[in-house]
């Protein structure tokens, strides 16, 4: 916890944790609550909690045919699908269900969560009423055919008969408890840097995320900057998730040099707040790249051609040149000289 942090006593549940699960899926359960339907009307899992709290959510691995249009809404029952109900999540609408063959986990949250303590078994239903007189609706939900959850098992129901498989195979499913007060833990990230609850330093022109946690979960959240020397408040909101998390993230400018206090809690009724400090602070100027250093004039690079005669050309050299050549060709002559008369003087013998 940051600081700042406030948590009254006496206050509503709040910390969520997910509690029970089955992701694993292997084959499509079809319901579809129409007479002529070779479907089940309805589906159902049975749950044991965990932990004890308020069901605030379950999550369903779910898929829809293109011509469903109905919204869809899951209830909370007693032991078995024919049990007490105990709570009605909210509908979700047919668009937000991926169409087949593609699958999603769809999130439905209770208005009124039921209240269970860890060891009671319920039963997530997707009810098998009304009955419709066309196609509309049609739902898959994802489902592995071996017993891989031993706090309950699939059921299947129409027409208010309903019984579990004796396989003992499970749907897939999540629930969500909340457990314990909510404490709303305020933390800051630099530039996607590991989060910190301050204080924090960015640069002008770098981005900061503000990322909240243990916050009641579904829930408004009001967010306020505040600059530590002056009377500039800047308000900004989210949402968090069933886990009671949100990310904000923004972008500084050079207008926000500053000390920032940074606090959020929730909309209503908040039962904590939490503050952290940001300091936005002017980036280094960039350092003036290196000058490159000037090429060598042509008349200083040494001569590598191949083949090539001397460098120097002056007219100093070239009759120097001369006199090696007519030397060398003076030279020869002597030496033409002298075997002619060795010749000479050895006929004469």
């Amino acid at each position: 916890m940051a600081i700042g942090s406030v948590v009254p006593a006496g206050i509503a549940i709040g910390h969520t944790e997910l509690d029970q699960s089955q992701e694993s899926v292997n084959e499509i359960f079809c319901v579809q609550p129409h007479v002529g339907s070779a479907c089940y009307h309805g589906g159902a899992q049975t749950v044991t909690a965990g932990e004890s709290g308020d069901l605030i959510a379950v999550a369903l691995d779910l898929q829809r045919e293109a011509f469903t249009t109905k919204d869809l809404a899951v209830e909370i029952h007693a032991g078995t699908p024919t049990g007490a109900l105990l709570a009605t999540s909210n509908p979700v609408a047919a668009g937000d269900i991926p169409v087949t063959p593609t699958m999603g986990w769809i999130l439905f949250d209770f208005p009124t969560p039921p209240i269970v303590t860890a060891g009671d078994v319920f039963a997530i239903v997707i009810p098998d009423q009304p009955v419709y007189p066309t196609s509309d609706p049609r739902w898959g939900w994802g489902k592995n055919s071996s017993d891989v959850y031993a706090g309950g098992a699939a059921w299947g129901g129409s027409g208010g008969v309903w019984g579990a498989y004796v396989d003992g195979s499970d749907m897939a499913f999540e629930t969500f408890m909340t457990t314990s007060p909510a404490t709303c833990d305020l933390k800051l990230s630099i530039n996607g840097g590991a989060p910190t609850d301050g204080p924090a330093t960015v640069q002008a022109g770098h981005s900061y995320d503000i990322i909240g946690a243990d916050f009641p979960p579904l829930t408004g959240v009001a967010i306020q900057l505040h600059v530590v020397s002056g009377n500039y408040t800047f308000a900004a909101a989210d949402t968090t998730d069933v886990l009671g998390q949100f990310t904000l993230t923004r972008t500084t400018t050079g207008n926000d040099l500053s000390d920032w206090l940074i606090t959020a809690h929730p909309t209503s009724n908040p039962p904590c707040t939490d503050t952290v400090l940001l300091s936005v602070v002017e980036a280094p100027a960039a350092s003036p790249a290196p000058t490159p250093a000037p090429a060598p004039p042509a008349s200083a690079l040494p001569n590598t051609a191949y083949g090539t005669g001397p460098s120097d050309q002056s007219p100093a050299a070239a009759w120097l040149m001369v006199v090696l050549v007519t030397g060398l060709g003076s030279a020869g002559w002597l030496l033409r000289t002298h075997a002619s008369r060795l010749r000479r003087r050895r006929r004469g013998r």
